[in-house]
């Protein structure tokens, strides 16, 4: 009987365990698509055209990526970001020759046919 106990014991401290981890993980991949979802929104502001009006937006931006980033900013790339550079946009849809020094080399794995000449 005693052996029975100590199984049923184990049983539920096992599984207060494994509730108590899936828990953090689950809270550590909510937390991980939040930030994301702010960087993506800090690269959107950034994409736009530097204005006087938008300062204090871009500077936010430029922070928000600075935080959940690696790299860095150096303090230059941030005037610069906040003041007179607008980040490049790509675009899914786009067919325009990003090719370049590719063209006559044959294909690329999922190259959009019309760029590959």
């Amino acid at each position: 009987m005693g052996i029975l106990k100590r199984s049923w014991g184990v049983a539920i401290i096992g599984v207060i365990v494994g509730a108590l981890i899936s828990g953090h993980y689950a809270y550590k991949i909510n937390d991980r698509t939040i930030e994301s979802k702010y960087v993506e929104l800090a690269i959107n502001i950034l994409s736009q055209k530097p204005d006087d009006e938008q300062k204090p937006l871009r500077k936010w931006a430029v922070n928000v990526v600075n935080e959940y980033s690696e790299v860095k900013f150096s303090e230059e790339v941030k005037k610069n970001l906040i003041e007179k550079v607008s980040l490049p946009t790509y675009s899914p849809g786009w067919t325009g020759n990003w090719m370049g020094s590719w063209q006559g080399r044959g294909k690329l794995p999922n190259a959009p046919p019309e760029t590959v000449k």
